[in-house]
């Protein structure tokens, strides 16, 4: 069995997955010695500007969920949850309820 988990970025020891307050991230498993964490990204979703990974966080002030980017050096933030399309890339929009069809009694 391989392991998914991250290496710690401060020293290559795994990282393990915890749970706070805020919600799920990787620790590095040499806590308290070692304070490194990482947080956990939507699976696949990955951001348009800097590759990094896309998390969900819960806004201060109106508790509404946003999405930025994991790098705290990119300003990429959307709004909507981002989500896996028809072609299979990254979509950052609102998610469609159903693909426009071509109704045979359209006057154009």
């Amino acid at each position: 069995m391989t392991s998914t988990l991250p290496p710690c970025p401060a020293h290559g020891a795994t990282m393990q997955l915890r749970q706070g307050r805020a919600g799920a991230f990787y620790g590095c498993a040499r806590y308290p010695e070692c304070r490194e964490t990482v947080p956990v990204g939507l699976p696949g979703i990955v951001c348009p500007r800097c590759q990094a990974p896309i998390v969900e966080r819960i806004a201060k002030k109106s508790g509404k969920p946003f999405w930025p980017c994991s790098n705290r050096a990119c300003d990429f933030v959307v709004w909507h949850k981002p989500h896996r399309c028809v072609h299979g890339a990254a979509c950052f929009g609102e998610e469609s309820q159903a693909a426009p069809t071509q109704d045979d009694d359209a006057p154009f």
